[in-house]
């Protein structure tokens, strides 16, 4: 939100969840294998470094999997169309394993974080091969998502 807090869905009565310690140690509720969109956690066009406002967004993931020390998560990192399907499918595995590699940096078992790269197959908006797009409209693709393994 705009207070830069961590946004959870709402629960429904008969989906499975498990309670977790958020990063200032609240517990909180977060559906199983539900796919959570780290903010900020978007990259410059063929690059996987991880910059300075995804750093504040992975140091919350960090704590919060330092307060769980049970919890698994698979990060899901994505490009854009551009390029070829290969090479994006490479890039997105080395934004991936960055990301898992900074959780690690922070003291994160990182046998429990899964790292795969989507390359250019979940696009969130219509700007794939061929398509015009304008510079915001790419980077809105260019992203790692985080889901919470059911283990």
């Amino acid at each position: 939100d705009d207070e830069n807090e961590f946004l959870y869905v709402r629960l429904l009565p008969d989906e499975d969840y498990i309670t977790l310690l958020n990063e200032d140690g609240y517990p909180v509720k977060i559906k199983i294998n539900e796919n959570f969109k780290i903010e900020n956690i978007y990259y410059a066009l063929d690059s996987y470094e991880i910059n300075d406002a995804a750093k504040i967004e992975l140091d919350k993931l960090a704590m919060i999997m330092l307060n769980n020390d049970r919890l698994v998560i698979k990060l899901l990192s994505h490009t854009d169309s551009r390029d070829s399907d290969e090479y994006n499918l490479k890039l997105s595995q080395r934004r991936a394993d960055a990301a898992k590699a900074y959780l690690v940096e922070k003291g994160v078992d990182g046998n429990r974080i899964i790292a795969i790269g989507m390359g250019e197959s979940q696009l969130l908006n219509h700007c794939k091969n061929g398509v015009k797009c304008n510079e915001k409209e790419h980077l809105i693709n260019r992203r790692t998502e985080f889901e919470i393994q059911n283990n």
